[in-house]
């Protein structure tokens, strides 16, 4: 039997059809694809000067909580001078949630203004201070993201942590979310109310974006994010809401898995005075 052959205009339709459906599918895979770790820095409790024990307690738990309904296993790194008899039931509370601990040093010095020894003695005084919660690999973020401000420190500290076996835990989504909560304790220790939640979320959801494009632009393909945060009281109150935008927005969570990424075998290659997050340091742009 003859077959007879669609006329141009269904043939038309239907090739148009198949194209918004691939396109569709394209920007599906690509929503699917955005994943980030989520990480704190400063434990036992950051900015802490103008809340009471009891009010850094509950702002740990409401974390806790939130990270257990959203169920993220996130990373925390703890600054060893922190942790007192008063507060290390704090960091005991983050490992029995079943939460990943790592080093932020002892003193949360900046290492380019101090010598590539001294800030190894502080290491190793930081890993020390994290052992009663130290489990499998060590974890190490560097305070401020400085990595020294010369190639010859950056590349001795490297060395010497390499060494020892311990992973440096990048950061590609920083975000400057202290800011928000010096405001927002600050307004709170005067007596005063003040609002940052839609500026706060605003903020984060556009740097999230545009780290996910630096980093689709740097690798061609998405890249697994890693956020900063700070355990403090801001995000006690608008983690929860965070994490929802940021499902809502088609990310998904992880942190181990995060950092099987190509992208972090790229050599961090920038000295200088400020912080650097690993995708504005890795040179050249990778393809």
């Amino acid at each position: 039997m003859m077959m007879m052959m669609a006329p141009d205009w269904i043939r038309a339709r239907a090739l148009s059809v198949l194209i918004a459906l691939f396109a569709t599918a394209t920007f599906i895979s690509g929503q699917e694809s955005k994943q980030m770790a989520i990480t704190f820095d400063d434990l036992p409790f950051a900015y802490s000067g103008q809340l009471t024990m009891a009010e850094q307690r509950e702002a740990v738990t409401r974390v806790l909580a939130t990270l257990d309904k959203h169920r993220v296993t996130a990373t925390a790194f703890v600054i060893g001078r922190s942790v007192t008899n008063a507060n290390r039931s704090l960091v005991d509370s983050v490992v029995r949630a079943g939460h990943l601990v790592g080093s932020h040093s002892f003193s949360h010095q900046d290492l380019g203004m101090v010598s590539a020894e001294d800030y190894i003695l502080d290491l190793q005084k930081g890993e020390e201070a994290i052992k009663p919660w130290l489990k499998g690999v060590l974890y190490f973020r560097y305070p401020f993201l400085r990595q020294g401000n010369t190639v010859e420190k950056r590349d001795a500290v490297l060395s010497w942590l390499a060494s020892r076996g311990t992973v440096v835990a990048p950061v590609t989504i920083d975000n400057n979310d202290y800011v928000y909560n010096q405001r927002l304790v600050d307004a709170k220790a005067a007596g005063r109310t003040i609002d940052v939640r839609d500026e706060y979320f605003d903020h984060m959801m556009k740097m999230a974006a545009f780290y996910d494009a630096k980093g689709r632009a740097r690798m061609g393909r998405a890249v697994k994010q890693v956020l900063l945060l700070h355990m403090n009281y801001l995000n006690s109150l608008y983690l929860d809401e965070l994490l929802q935008r940021f499902r809502d927005d088609g990310w998904s969570f992880m942190f181990e898995e995060a950092l099987k990424d190509g992208v972090y075998r790229l050599k961090y290659d920038y000295a200088g005075m400020q912080g650097a997050g690993h995708l504005d340091a890795i040179k050249p742009t990778a393809r």
